[in-house]
């Protein structure tokens, strides 16, 4: 111990110095990094039909499919326009929902977003 420190100061320091890196006790998580998602459109379906993500992330459709498709969310917060064959689009999405999407040209095409 430093001279003329006494043990209350040196205590305190340290439990400010373990609190600040995270130490025991501390419920700070570590940031998350957002990802990026995939979706393919392919023979007039979705895959996966039901995509998981949180929010903050980004997610790309890519048309593999020989006409145009749209990714065109049920409550109009997100529309990609037409999507030609092998071109793709990407959204990142914020707000919290399970978000049934489907394509505008094809109305039986539908699947479901996610966001936690």
């Amino acid at each position: 111990m430093a001279p003329g420190v006494g043990w209350g100061a040196s205590w305190s320091v340290a439990l400010a110095a373990a609190l600040a890196l995270g130490g025991p006790g501390c419920t700070r998580r570590a940031a998350r990094e957002p990802a990026l998602h995939h979706i393919v459109i392919d023979r007039f379906r979705y895959q996966p039909a039901v995509l998981v993500v949180a929010s903050g992330d980004t997610v790309e459709w890519m048309n593999q499919d020989l006409v145009p498709h749209t990714a065109s969310a049920s409550s109009r917060s997100w529309d990609s326009q037409s999507i030609a064959p092998g071109a793709s689009w990407r959204t990142v999405v914020h707000r919290r929902a399970v978000e049934t999407y489907g394509c505008l040209f094809h109305p039986n095409m539908k699947a479901r977003l996610v966001v936690r």
